[in-house]
């Protein structure tokens, strides 16, 4: 379009103006001249479209350009994530398969424990049977003991019996033989003959009670040496005849309930004797008492069987713990059984068991405390260097361990000449009891002074150590009985104290070097715990010097004191 009206507009110009004729030239040019007008005009027209395409089209091919770029610039970002994510999904990939291993080796293990508590659950009906047989054997055998005391009981009223009949067989035998010797010099005749059968049959059946006897003490022995291994064998067991609920109070604000254990005693070789006790239920939580025992007066709950409560715990005698521990025990055999045995009042079982048995789970779960029934100063001694305090103490027991008689002498050397300060250097002696019995297996006699072997802990309060060397000569068990012993210590101290037994130093001094040791025991063997082994030598160097330079042969200054105030 655009060339033909150029052309057009081209030829009008070139148009002769002689050709044109006068008549409609006019008329013929004016046209021309308008229809070259109006061309030239859309020619201008066109231009300036010509002019803004071009313009638009440099526009694109700029836009175009710029695009391409962008283009080419998201390609290489597009390629860069396809790249991160191809790693991702390898990794992805690669991990899974791991966690899919892994699941199945969790599979692999679960299925293992399944069958392994399968197992235990089958070894656990197996105990829980030899339990019940345990249980009947303990029955039969306390019925034996029984019988065991009735015959025993027999036998020395026999015994004292046959050995009033010895005597006086004894009195005959000589009386008899005066007479013989009477005959012999008279001459022989029937009726000495007859005298000396006498003698012989009379001889003859002393011979034969004599082996009686015998055979007896012998099966008197067995039988306490096999109760002595079944004692051993259930350090817990309880003997008592029968459990009877005395009274029921359902209905006041802290309901509770009296009991009776008829029949109690500590051995198969003590006294029977009747216990009482109240339980307590008060908010869901239970709570016992002992009627009639000094130290657990008060209610005792499950919170004293926390931490919170370990203070009052400890405080308690092997024998009121003894007779918790036999009060709880019968209590939750009663509950195994539905307290189908329970002589006496009726009660709302399923209000009381949740109460006693959440008591009974506190109580086994309270850790072990060293307990005693009493403690005896048997000697004071004072020299000018060295002093102690030889303590017996009754009825000792930790854990499974108990001891009736239990001798330690707590000790202080290189006294400082100002009374006030007393020593830094306190130390802990564990003789022989009675001078013959050894008071843990692994005791060693590991010093000796005028009074035979002992084993020594010692501290030295200033350089924040004891003997290692010696405590680590102890087996497991005896290092955690003297641990336990020492940590106890103090509060046997505060024990004396209270109960105003008389000694010529202040307890104040004694209480407060053993507070000292107490803790260096318990810090330094923490400590010791995380220390790397190149720093032990620094601690021998330092126990080295608690060595005694020489064995004590002391000299009394005073006369040895023993004043017990109860």
């Amino acid at each position: 379009m655009f060339k033909f009206l150029f052309n057009r507009a081209r030829k009008v110009e070139e148009l002769p103006a002689q050709e044109v004729s006068v008549s409609g030239a006019v008329t013929e040019a004016m046209i021309w001249q308008e229809e070259k007008l109006l061309l030239q005009e859309q020619l201008i027209r066109l231009q300036v479209d010509l002019d803004s395409a071009l313009t638009k089209l440099e526009d694109s091919e700029r836009e175009k350009s710029h695009l391409a770029k962008i283009i080419q610039i998201k390609q290489l970002s597009f390629d860069d994530h396809a790249t991160k994510h191809r790693n991702t999904v390898n990794v992805i990939e690669s991990e899974n398969i791991e966690l899919k291993k892994l699941n199945q080796t969790f599979i692999d293990d679960l299925d293992s424990k399944k069958n392994h508590i399968i197992e235990l659950d089958r070894e656990l009906r197996g105990v829980e049977q030899q339990l019940d047989q345990s249980s009947k054997f303990v029955l039969e055998l306390q019925s034996k003991i029984d019988e065991v005391h009735a015959i025993n009981h027999n036998l020395l009223n026999d015994l004292e019996v046959s050995r009033a009949e010895v005597a006086q067989s004894y009195k005959k035998i000589e009386a008899l033989n005066l007479r013989m010797d009477n005959i012999q010099s008279i001459g022989t005749s029937d009726k000495s003959e007859n005298l000396i059968d006498d003698v012989i049959v009379l001889s003859m059946k002393n011979e034969n009670f004599l082996l009686e006897n015998l055979d007896v003490k012998k099966q008197y022995q067995i039988i306490q040496s096999y109760v002595e291994k079944v004692r051993r064998a259930a350090p817990n067991f309880t003997f008592f005849e029968s459990l009877c609920l005395v009274e029921v109070n359902a209905v006041s604000a802290s309901p509770h309930l009296i009991w009776s254990l008829t029949g109690y005693r500590d051995s198969p070789y003590t006294e029977a004797k009747n216990i009482e006790f109240e339980t307590h239920l008060k908010d869901g939580i239970c709570g016992l008492r002992m009627r009639g025992v000094e130290d657990c007066l008060d209610i005792l709950t499950e919170i004293d069987f926390s931490q919170s409560g370990y203070d009052r715990l400890e405080s308690l005698s092997t024998g009121t713990w003894k007779l918790i521990r036999a009060v709880l025990t019968t209590i939750e055999i009663q509950i195994s059984k539905s307290f189908s045995d329970i002589e006496g009042q009726k009660f709302d079982t399923a209000f009381w068991a949740p109460g006693l048995r959440g008591l009974i789970e506190k109580f086994k779960n309270t850790p072990p405390f060293i307990r005693f029934n009493n403690i005896r100063i048997k000697q004071e001694l004072q020299n000018q260097d060295y002093e102690h305090l030889w303590l017996e103490i009754s009825d000792l027991s930790f854990q499974d361990r108990l001891l009736p008689k239990f001798e330690c002498r707590v000790a202080a050397a290189n006294l400082d000449a100002d009374k006030e300060k007393f020593s830094r250097y306190p130390k802990i002696e564990f003789p022989k009891i009675d001078g013959k019995t050894i008071p843990f297996d692994s005791w060693i006699p590991e010093s000796y002074d005028d009074y035979g072997p002992k084993l020594e802990i010692r501290f030295s309060l200033d350089n924040k150590t004891f003997d290692l060397n010696v405590f680590g000569k102890l087996s497991p068990e005896d290092r955690v009985f003297m641990y336990r012993f020492i940590e106890r210590l103090p509060r046997m101290l505060t024990y004396m104290k209270n109960r105003q037994y008389a000694i010529s130093r202040s307890w104040e001094n004694w209480q407060l070097i053993f507070i000292e040791a107490r803790d260096v025991l318990i810090n330094l063997l923490a400590t010791l715990q995380n220390k790397t082994a190149n720093k032990s030598s620094t601690s021998a160097e330092k126990l080295s010097k608690l060595k005694p330079t020489a064995v004590e042969k002391k000299k009394s200054i005073s006369v040895t004191k023993t004043k017990t105030k109860k």
